[in-house]
C-alpha cells in the first residue's frame, strides 16, 4: 500500500457515506464536504483548491495593491462591466505568450470566475452559428458545466 497523508481506508470510509456512485463525478459541493469531513475526522489539513479559495496565505504585492485601490476609492463604484483598457491588454499579451494566439483586447471579457465565464461561453458559441448546438467536452469534466448546457438546451 502506498503511504499517503490521509489513511485509504478512511477516506474510502467517508466517500462511502455521500453514497456517491462515481467520486470522478461528484459535484464540488460534494467533494468541498468530503474534503471538510476528513479534515475534521483526521486533524489533517487540505489546500481547497476546489472552490477557488485555496486557504493559502495572499502575495504581498496583491494585498498591497488591494489596499492601494481601496484607499483611491475603488469601493464605491462599480466595476466597469467592459473591464479595464491596461488589464485587458495584459491578458491578451498573456494568451499569446502562453498560447501563441493572438487575440485583441476587446476579445477579453472579464468574468468573476470560471462558471460564470464558461456560461457566457457557452451562450456565446451556442448563438454564433444556431445550427451547430452540441458542446464537446473532454471528460472527466466538471458536472456544473454539463448542467449549464442542458439549461441552455444544447447537447453534449
Amino acid at each position: 500500500m502506498r503511504n499517503t497523508p490521509v489513511d485509504p481506508g478512511t477516506v474510502k470510509t467517508v466517500i462511502d457515506k455521500y453514497n456517491l456512485p462515481d467520486f470522478g463525478l461528484a459535484t464540488i459541493r460534494e467533494v468541498v464536504a468530503i474534503a471538510s469531513e476528513l479534515e475534521e475526522t483526521t486533524g489533517t489539513e487540505f489546500i481547497h483548491m476546489e472552490m477557488g479559495v485555496p486557504g493559502l496565505q495572499p502575495v504581498q504585492v496583491g494585498v498591497d495593491a488591494e489596499i492601494a485601490a481601496l484607499q483611491k476609492g475603488i469601493a464605491s463604484v462599480y466595476p466597469d462591466i467592459n473591464g479595464s483598457a491596461e488589464l485587458k491588454k495584459e491578458a491578451a499579451r498573456f494568451v499569446k505568450a502562453f498560447m501563441d494566439i493572438d487575440v485583441k483586447p476587446e476579445g477579453c471579457v472579464p468574468v468573476t470566475g470560471s462558471m460564470q465565464g464558461t456560461y457566457a461561453s457557452f451562450l456565446t458559441c451556442g448563438q454564433c452559428e444556431p445550427e451547430k448546438d452540441t458542446i464537446m467536452f473532454i471528460d472527466p469534466g466538471f458536472p456544473v458545466q454539463k448542467q449549464q448546457i442542458t439549461v441552455m438546451g444544447y447537447r453534449y
